[in-house]
């Protein structure tokens, strides 16, 4: 039995080896498939999969291969080392796998090389912190020390090429340091031993080399014991001693970091007594204090780096040297005049006592972007309870009134974001002095006190946020019992100046001051930074537990790489490695060639560092602050989609309608929302006028910092009201852009009774701002993913939602999104209909909607009748090019149709156009009459300014012109107040209409687009209205014939009978044969009196000398019209057959319009006669043509419309009743009559064959002729014989 456990055991082993093994190789494999595929092209480079796993894996691997694994991955760092082992499965054979290697320029290898070794350190790091002498054998660990030491040798010696070289640098470095510090609680001793070597006096080591070498060890050093005292004791007094008799800056910089770490790591503050040994390293520290002080007086650059170790042993010493020192140095630092940067980060250390900034655990924080500064909330300069509250808060006191009250000078830009941690760090101690500060600091409203307002806004934020741990973490939260009563009266505190605020903030540095932004702003583009604390938690797998000395976030290391070292030190960082990193730049940088030109990583930055391998596995930070918000967008790939569906339908509709389908793309148009350059948060700004201004800076930090509040004092003026903050989504400056962006949606998530008012609020900016498509799309995008956001979470608010209200904002929603439909952008359009359908679900959750005509809102429509809106719109789409009548029940059962989102998320706007007119009209058929008044209040003041204000006539102008126009004569008919009833009826006046704030775009122009826009859209005109527009044109064409003939335009009527073809080409038209008029003269008559007026200009033309388009136009609208007219009146007459039962011969059947008449119609015999009297000699002037060579070829395809329209339109005529006097229709007349007929139009009505002999035996010859189209003959034989009323079953 123990024999086979003993072979289980070996079988487990070794199959455990082996997973190992094969998971070893695989990640090589696919880690240089990756960056042999990077160096083909930086840009399709993602985050390694392999790298990723292999990750992923090391968690699971038993602490008994630890010692195993290490040694593998040491086999493939590039670095050789004395006595290394060798392995044919090292970096050669690595390198090996990337083929472009032996291509590339040495630099570029070498930075190859720093990218395996640091995906390399991120595999070590994940597993290093579970090391102890159990698991790493000796010999493995000196390889490791070996092999790091080895690197920073052979740094410290290379040259950095480029800036990225030097990031790669750094954080390979860092990683080391980790990794050695993590081997220091095994074993310190060959670390020490390069430590004493590089500060050996009597050995050579360059500069660089031991600053690396001193960096590198910053985490080994702990809590000194009996045993480790004299070794330290004994380090300090080297370190000394060297920097005694060096003269180079950097290595005193060095030295001085060093000593520090050492001070941070000797707590004497909780030692009541003191043994021998502890008592000689108080007393070692004691002298060290005042050496640090005596070199800090030396020199004003070391001065920062001094006091930062004075500060660290002042925390770590006993009470009674702590007290009086501390005060004295604090005293120094905060009466001086003009303080450097490194003051402030002094005084923020003294506040947090024993905690700090770089530790092991905070360096492997960083790394994988885990870090916080929460905990420091908790930290005082003493441990909590030694000092009295009355002594902290009098230390508070001085502090305020010397930085801050009695300050004069302007803080330097670099120091800001220390001094607000400073004053919350105060807060945390004693927070009702603290809030008296900020009240002070904030009552000023000027320039000059611009900055105190930015300060003490964003230490309140902070403090009120709870993201920001201060309510958990601050010590005055559970030493002060006023505290919740404190923080609860925040709010109320700062309430009254936000309004002031953001007036003084607008009039200094405005969109009137900036400008407008050119740059799309979309939901979650923003995230929420602050450099004072993190809204993320600490590591969820803690390396190991915390030292005494404290914990910390950040490795200040983010300088520019052109400063030297000193200046970093005299800034108050803290990171060495980022001090050495510019250091060596400084000293090495290689200024002879361009490596950009031969190295494909150039401008790539590093690869495989953790952070970016990791961001979004399990470390990854659940509690920063990512907007919830999200909008359903169109991606180009959806457009493109959207495109090829439009593409094809309307291809198969030309196709079906027997017409080229060549000129599909034509209709293709999107408006840009290409992003253009503004003002970053680092920019100088610039004013409209071209003009630097420095001096805003700190007005629009300032004015950032008023709109991030607001998630936290939500101020109804700024949310909501007359101050709301929504235009800032358009301003200028980027940063302040999106914090309005991340600030709405905050407030909209925290706050649900105030949805509704901030919805309505955004619909105003939209009503009352005339703005470009990227303006539109920003505030789109957001007002879609607020409402989506509601649409998800409204049952859990449902008590705050008031159903009037609601009903209220969808009418005013509708509205709004209705007109911004006509925006020549597929995203804004996509976004609109997002919007309705995701409030349509909220409103009917509340109040649902009757569903009847009446009472429909504008989704209700869209979802109860898409059908019939994409078959109305394809019909106006083809009526824009006379092809109509071909639409037949038979062809429109086979082609597809497009539904409306659709054609609404592609790029086919100027399609789209016939969609918009279609919905608006049955949205005006349908409707609420509230949320159409809204609708024509919107067109008053968004779109009719918009029309009047042109100044770049464009494609973007002209279709939102003809987009808008389109909703104008939908709309032509609703009240503009609510004291006027909404009716369907007729209207004699439009004194009250929306109809009267547009008719003067009716005068006369001269611009084709604008014809065009104005007469197309004469289709959609409200069904009210139809008496009063033509009456309207009449009367407009009447008083400029009369008061001001010079002004007559020769082509007027030309223009206006285009616009009577568009209103009758609508299937609505009928109605103004049905209705009674309301003017003296009736609709009819009217168009009669224009459609005489056009027969005298087209009289006697004549192709073959008058080639020209506009009359051949003109011919085609006559013909439209007659036949349109025509139809309208016989509709009327079966309307008045079917009302009144019609006996003939004592039996009720359908009237064949024999004998009877019908007066009040308006358009008698003798002009319909004439009317087609110019039919047949139009007909005969394109035939005269035939052969001959137009000057102008699109003649010719006009004139086969021409023909089709008079063949349409002489059937509509006869159908009406006989017009021709005489025993006999005349010879040219039955010739004419009969080659429509042959051509396939129904010419020959029973009332034409029972009137004239001549007539019926020329339809009976043709129909036994075996040439020709007989089958048309026959039918109307069948016709005359059956008794069937023409068109009964059309």
């Amino acid at each position: 039995m123990m024999i086979l456990e003993r072979q289980l055991g070996s079988m487990e082993y070794q199959f455990n080896a082996d997973i190992i093994i094969n998971s070893i190789t695989h990640w090589q494999i696919e880690l240089a498939k990756s960056m042999s595929k990077r160096l083909d092209d930086v840009k399709s480079f993602v985050r390694d999969p392999a790298q990723l796993s292999f990750i992923s894996f090391i968690d699971v691997v038993p602490s008994n291969y630890y010692n195993s694994l290490v040694k593998s991955l040491l086999l493939v760092i590039p670095n050789e080392i004395a006595g290394g082992q060798k392995s044919p499965f090292g970096w050669e054979h690595f390198a090996r796998r990337i083929p472009q290697i032996p291509t590339l320029h040495i630099d570029s290898v070498d930075y190859l090389r720093s990218a395996v070794i640091l995906a390399i350190l991120d595999v070590i790091l994940r597993f290093s912190f579970r090391f102890n002498a159990s698991m790493i054998k000796k010999e493995t660990h000196s390889l490791l020390i070996k092999h790091a030491f080895s690197y920073l040798k052979t740094a410290s010696i290379r040259r950095l090429a480029m800036d990225h070289e030097a990031k790669m640098f750094e954080k390979i470095t860092v990683r080391w340091a980790i990794i050695i510090g993590d081997l220091s609680q095994i074993g310190s001793g060959e670390i020490m031993k390069q430590v004493s070597s590089v500060i050996d006096l009597t050995q050579k080591h360059t500069a660089e080399e031991i600053v690396l070498v001193l960096s590198s060890v910053r985490y080994i050093f702990a809590q000194p014991t009996v045993e480790t005292a004299p070794d330290t004791v004994r380090l300090i007094r080297d370190l000394v001693n060297h920097y005694e008799k060096t003269k180079k800056s950097v290595v005193k910089f060095a030295i001085i970091s060093c000593l520090e770490k050492i001070a941070q790591s000797m707590n004497f503050s909780s030692v009541d007594v003191m043994s021998p040994w502890q008592a000689q390293l108080h007393r070692e520290m004691m002298e060290l204090y005042k050496t640090m002080m005596r070199w800090g007086n030396t020199s004003e650059d070391l001065k920062a780096a001094s006091v930062r170790v004075c500060v660290a042993i002042l925390a770590n010493s006993s009470f009674e040297f702590f007290q009086p020192t501390m005060m004295a140095l604090l005293t120094e630092l905060v009466t001086r005049p003009k303080p450097k940067p490194y003051v402030f980060q002094v005084i923020l250390q003294i506040l947090r006592g024993r905690f700090f900034l770089d530790t092991k655990e905070t360096a492997f924080a960083k790394v994988l972007d885990k870090f916080t500064m929460v905990e420091a909330f908790s930290y005082m300069p003493r441990p909590v309870g030694e000092e009295s509250q009355q002594l902290v808060s009098e230390r508070v006191k001085f502090i305020a009134e010397n930085l801050f009250i009695r300050r004069r000078e302007r803080l330097p830009s670099e120091s800001i974001d220390t001094v607000v941690a400073i004053l919350v760090q105060m807060a945390a101690q004693s927070l009702d002095i603290t809030l008296q500060l900020l009240k002070h600091m904030i009552s000023n409203k000027s320039m000059d006190n611009a900055e105190n307002c930015y300060l003490a806004l964003r230490a309140a934020r902070t403090i009120i946020d709870p993201d920001s741990g201060f309510l958990a973490n601050a010590t005055c939260s559970r030493l002060d019992p006023r505290f919740p009563d404190l923080i609860n009266g925040i709010p109320y505190e700062f309430d009254a100046h936000l309004a002031d605020l953001i007036q003084f903030c607008d009039n200094a540095a405005g969109i009137s001051i900036l400008g407008i932004s050119g740059q799309l702003i979309e939901p979650g583009q923003g995230k929420s930074d602050d450099n004072i604390s993190s809204n993320s938690q600490l590591l969820s797998s803690q390396r190991r537990p915390r030292s005494n000395s404290g914990n910390g976030s950040v490795l200040n290391g983010n300088s520019s790489m052109s400063n030297k070292i000193e200046q970093m030190y005299a800034r108050g960082e803290s990171d060495l490695i980022a001090m050495l990193t510019e250091s060596m730049e400084s000293m090495s940088m290689r200024n002879s060639m361009s490596f950009a030109a031969m190295d494909p990583f150039s401008n790539a930055g590093p690869i495989l560092e953790t952070k970016k391998i990791l961001e979004k596995g399990e470390f990854q930070n659940p509690e920063v602050f990512q907007l919830k918000i999200k909008c359903t967008d169109l991606s180009a790939e959806e457009i493109d989609d959207h495109n090829k569906k439009v593409y094809s339908s309307v291809s198969d509709w030309y196709e079906k309608c027997g017409q080229p389908k060549s000129n599909v793309k034509k209709f293709v148009y999107s408006s840009s929302l290409e992003s253009f350059p503004i003002i970053s948060g680092q920019a100088i700004p610039i004013d409209r006028a071209g003009k630097e201004r420095p001096d805003l800076m700190m007005i629009l930090q300032l004015f950032r910092e008023v709109i991030r509040i607001l998630a936290f004092i939500p101020q109804p003026e700024l949310v909501h009201g007359k101050l709301f903050i929504g235009p800032y989504l358009l301003h200028g400056y980027a940063d302040l852009a999106k914090e309005t962006s991340i600030s709405m949606e905050k407030t909209f998530i925290k706050y649900p009774e105030m949805r509704i008012e901030i919805i309505k609020a955004i619909l105003d900016l939209i009503k009352n701002t005339s703005l470009s498509d990227v303006s539109y799309a920003s505030i789109m995008l957001h007002l879609t993913a607020l409402i989506r956001h509601w649409s998800k979470d409204f049952d859990a608010h449902m008590e705050v939602i008031d159903p009037e209200k609601i009903s209220r904002l969808s009418c005013k929603l509708d509205a709004c999104l209705l007109i911004m439909l006509a925006r020549p952008n597929p995203r804004i359009r996509h976004a609109s209909l997002s919007a309705l359908n995701d409030f349509y679900s909220i409103s009917q959750a509340v109040n649902p909607h009757v569903n009847e005509p009446g009472d429909l809102p504008l989704q209700a429509i869209l979802n109860n009748r898409s059908t019939y809106l994409s078959k109305n719109a394809m019909y106006s789409f083809m009526e824009r090019d006379l092809l109509g009548h071909k639409l037949t029940p038979k062809v429109i059962g086979q082609i597809s149709l497009l539904p409306f989102g659709t054609v609404a998320s592609s790029d086919y706007s100027y399609l789209f156009k016939f969609y918009l007119g279609e919905l608006a009209r049955q949205f005006c058929l349908s409707g609420r009459p509230k949320a159409l008044r809204h609708c024509a209040k919107f067109l008053s003041s968004l779109a009719v300014p918009y029309m009047t204000s042109v100044t770049v006539v464009d494609n973007e102008f002209v279709i939102t012109y003809s987009n808008y126009m389109v909703l104008l004569m939908a709309l032509a008919g609703v009240p503009l107040k609510s004291e006027f009833g909404y009716s369907l009826e007729s209207y004699s006046d439009a004194d009250n209409l929306l109809f009267n704030n547009f008719r003067h775009f009716l005068s006369p122009v001269n611009n084709t687009w604008e014809i065009r826009a104005i007469v197309q859209a004469s289709y959609y005109m409200h069904i009210s209205l139809y008496q009063l527009y033509v009456v309207h044109l009449w009367q407009w064409y009447a008083e400029t014939r009369q008061n001001t003939p010079e002004a007559l335009h020769p082509r007027m009527i030309d223009n206006i009978l285009y616009a009577i073809r568009s209103l009758s080409q609508n299937r609505d038209f009928e109605i103004i044969a049905r209705e009674p008029s309301v003017f003296q003269s009736s609709i009819i008559e009217i168009i009669v009196d224009f459609i005489r007026m056009t027969q005298i200009t087209l009289q006697n033309l004549d192709f073959r000398t008058e080639a020209s388009i506009s009359r051949t136009k003109l011919a085609i609208n006559f013909a439209v019209v007659s036949s349109r007219l025509a139809f309208s009146i016989f509709t009327a007459q079966r309307f008045i057959l079917n009302e009144q039962d019609v006996y003939i011969d004592g039996v009720s059947r359908p009237s064949l319009f024999l004998d009877i008449t019908f007066p009040g119609l308006g358009w008698d015999i003798l002009p319909r006669q004439s009317a087609l009297n110019l039919l047949k000699d139009l007909t005969n002037a394109v035939e005269a043509s035939v052969g001959y060579d137009l000057p102008i070829p699109k003649i010719a395809h006009y004139q086969r419309i021409l023909i089709d329209k008079i063949g349409i339109a002489a059937e509509m005529l006869l159908v009406l009743g006989d017009v021709f006097e005489g025993d006999a229709l005349p010879a040219d007349t039955l010739m004419w009559l009969s080659k429509l007929q042959r051509t396939g139009f129904n010419v020959y009505p029973p009332v034409l064959l029972f009137n004239y002999e001549n007539a019926l035996g020329t339809v009976l010859a043709y129909s036994y002729s075996v040439a020709g189209n007989s089958t048309g003959f026959l039918d109307a034989i069948f016709n005359q014989v059956s008794g069937f009323p023409y068109l009964e079953c059309l």
